[in-house]
């Protein structure tokens, strides 16, 4: 009987104590093995070289060559898969925002204490993060950020309804880089609102929202509960909550919440897509990006089921294509697009489209 190879992973973190806590996090499971630590990029990267890891954990902000150096230098010469390991001050997580726009997969937070809650919950986080980066080794594809492209538009805003009130957004691993090549091709004046669930630690939504901001002419911001849904405005679910929609006395307004507690993951793309569902019915538009498992696909056959439209991501823009492809097997999805395409594919779907003229069919 052949037997399983285990995942190889390299620790690269200057705290000796992360290393540690790290490596025994890891070794948990008995399909990882952790073949080395280093404790700087410079290490790291001889390392690298020498070992040829299936994955490698890369603490972000090192002395000297730090971890966003090593991670440029990895995607030029040597792409390796790339877990990101990350404190929350506020300066690790702007590079860490950076090193995700440029082929980090994903990214966790730095362990602090070997005695917490918390602990548990991120031993299972980083493990199943480890293992969706593994199966990216030999196919990592280099990250492609899209500058401002206008998109056509069929009819003038001011004159015609659009055919979508509302645009959920749901992605994972390979999101934030998927986000950053979307939203920026959206007009200031995109007739619908949009809501985005994206798996992120709670610390990095809303930098990632300013982010975003700062490149689109729409105005991108973390939600706020029972602020109210409004067209051309972009709201990122806050990484430690859910966030849904419902009717109140202002109008369509979303609700940040903790419920429900058994929701595999915080955000949920399945309740947001669920709650859209409801509130917006048929004016209600679910777009599933890249990432790992299947949060997502229940919710985009809420809105199929309530006549409303989808759009998946293509595998071949996807940094990790499982959540496109269970909606995707689910039969729930209506358009499979590569990134690239789905700001005109959303901006053909909101406005309305003119009537052909008879004398040009």
């Amino acid at each position: 009987m052949e037997v399983k190879k285990k995942i190889r992973v390299l620790v690269v973190d200057d705290s000796a104590f992360a290393r540690r806590a790290l490596q025994r996090m890891l070794e948990t499971d008995s399909d990882i093995e952790v073949i080395g630590t280093a404790r700087n990029g410079e290490q790291a990267l001889q390392l690298i070289s020498e070992l040829d890891p299936d994955v490698i954990t890369l603490d972000i902000m090192m002395p000297g060559m730090d971890g966003l150096a090593v991670l440029r230098r990895l995607m030029h010469t040597h792409p390796v898969p790339v877990v990101l390991v990350s404190s929350l001050s506020r300066e690790s997580v702007i590079h860490s925002l950076t090193a995700l726009e440029s082929g980090a997969v994903d990214i966790v937070e730095k362990p602090t204490s070997l005695a917490s809650d918390e602990l548990y919950q991120l031993v299972g986080e980083l493990v199943a993060k480890v293992k969706a980066a593994s199966r990216l080794k030999g196919v990592l594809r280099l990250p492609r950020i899209s500058t401002r492209v206008p998109v056509k538009r069929y009819v003038s805003v001011t004159t015609v309804p659009s055919r979508a009130d509302v645009v959920a957004i749901g992605s994972s691993t390979g999101g934030p880089t998927a986000l950053m090549s979307l939203l920026p091709q959206l007009p200031a004046d995109f007739p619908a609102a949009i809501l985005i669930a994206q798996h992120m630690p709670k610390a990095f939504t809303a930098p990632f929202a300013e982010r975003l901001n700062s490149n689109c002419a729409l105005t991108v911001r973390e939600a706020r509960d029972g602020e109210k849904v409004e067209p051309g405005v972009v709201l990122v679910a806050p990484g430690d909550r859910h966030m849904v929609v419902q009717r109140s006395s202002m109008g369509i307004i979303v609700r940040t919440t903790k419920e429900p507690r058994n929701a595999p993951c915080v955000p949920s793309v399945d309740v947001l897509f669920e709650s859209v569902a409801n509130v917006y019915g048929r004016r209600a538009i679910g777009v599933i990006l890249s990432g790992m498992g299947r949060d997502g696909a229940i919710g985009m056959r809420a809105i199929k089921e309530r006549n409303g439209q989808t759009i998946a991501q293509d595998e071949a823009t996807s940094t990790v294509f499982g959540m496109p492809k269970a909606a995707i097997d689910m039969g729930v999805v209506d358009a499979v697009v590569p990134i690239e395409r789905i700001p005109q594919e959303l901006t053909n779907r909101v406005y309305v489209l003119p009537a052909m003229d008879k004398s040009k069919r």
